[in-house]
């Protein structure tokens, strides 16, 4: 073979490699880049103490509470149980009509250690697979049902906005708009920090909803069985005065991502549902209050940030190997591009 032919041999290399480095990356990636479909997903929380108000005990006038003190005031919190609460999730993901989106419809539930149910939901949603974000179209459908004031919900044919599953491929270190399923509303979900977990970058992300009256009537009764003595002193109230107290609910949510994935590797969601006379009131109502209804605070169990760390994990190999391939082909393509450059010079 002729210098000539050995020089054009080494470029054309070198501008196979090139070109196998422009595209490479794309479809060696795609399946981290892209939504996975056809496949399905197990979210457990860890059983956690809730604190939940027993509506028919309160309406009989009948204290869970053995003590003189429920018997004679009949005060909110001798209506309260403590059950464990555990809620679990099913998402399965369809291809879409759309190779470009995922059909994502997710069965949810959770209850108590004996079995009472407190939140049921089926949703559905089209997502697209590069952002994670629904598609803005009315194809989402939400319906969910609940002894909770306000968690019950039934809604089709309606526009999503905000993540819920996922973070889109790259994360960055901002805010996003995030979906919650009992409110059935959007709010930003805040950048917060970053954290090392097992020698891997994550971003955290935190929410707290503003409380959101719902709007499922109230409930009265004298002051003294929603207020100690020091707070009806403070509020100007007597014991004795009858009050209206609205129902309210708020969220407090901490998302751990990995950010080149966008895979939420852990979630901590504190819901909270609570009375106050108004909403002015409602903003100094805290989780561990007397007015409380139901809370509880609800993080993902073992198996299931385990699951979720392989799903990253997985993602991250095939980044790493992707880049490691990227350097190969760039050195490479240098060698050759100096080895034709030689052989062009090269004298017989």
């Amino acid at each position: 073979m002729t210098k000539k032919a050995k020089a054009a041999l080494a470029f054309t290399l070198a501008l196979a490699l090139l070109l196998l480095r422009s595209v490479g990356p794309n479809l060696a990636t795609e399946q981290v880049r892209l939504l996975p479909v056809d496949e399905s997903l197990q979210i457990t929380s860890e059983p956690a103490d809730a604190t939940l108000f027993d509506a028919t005990a309160w309406n009989n006038r009948t204290p869970l509470v053995d003590s003189p003190e429920c018997v004679t005031t009949l005060a909110l919190d001798c209506f309260l149980a403590h059950p464990l609460v555990s809620n679990s999730k099913k998402i399965t993901a369809h291809q879409s009509d759309n190779p470009k989106e995922a059909l994502y419809v997710v069965d949810e539930s959770m209850s108590t250690d004996s079995g009472q149910t407190l939140f049921t939901s089926q949703d559905s949603v089209r997502l697209i697979r590069h952002s994670s974000f629904p598609v803005d179209q009315p194809v989402a459908s939400l319906k969910s049902e609940s002894p909770l004031p306000g968690f019950t919900h039934d809604s089709s044919a309606q526009v999503r906005d905000g993540l819920q599953y996922s973070f889109p491929f790259a994360t960055e270190f901002r805010s996003f708009r995030y979906f919650d399923k009992f409110s059935a509303t959007t709010t930003p979900i805040d950048f917060q920090d970053r954290e090392t977990i097992g020698g891997v970058t994550v971003y955290r992300f935190h929410q707290k909803l503003d409380p959101i009256e719902l709007g499922t009537g109230t409930i009265k009764g004298l002051a003294n069985q929603f207020y100690s003595p020091e707070e009806i002193a403070t509020q100007g109230l007597t014991a004795g005065n009858t009050v209206v107290m609205n129902q309210y609910y708020s969220m407090t949510r901490t998302l751990w991502v990995e950010p080149k994935t966008g895979t939420i590797v852990d979630s901590l969601e504190i819901p909270h549902v609570f009375l106050a006379r108004d909403a002015i009131e409602a903003q100094q109502v805290s989780v561990d209050s007397g007015l409380t209804l139901f809370n509880a605070t609800l993080r993902w169990d073992e198996p299931t940030t385990k699951a979720m760390w392989e799903r990253a994990s997985d993602g991250l190999t095939t980044l790493k190997t992707v880049s490691v391939a990227l350097l190969f082909a760039t050195i490479a393509s240098a060698a050759l591009v100096v080895l034709g450059i030689y052989y062009l010079r090269r004298r017989d």
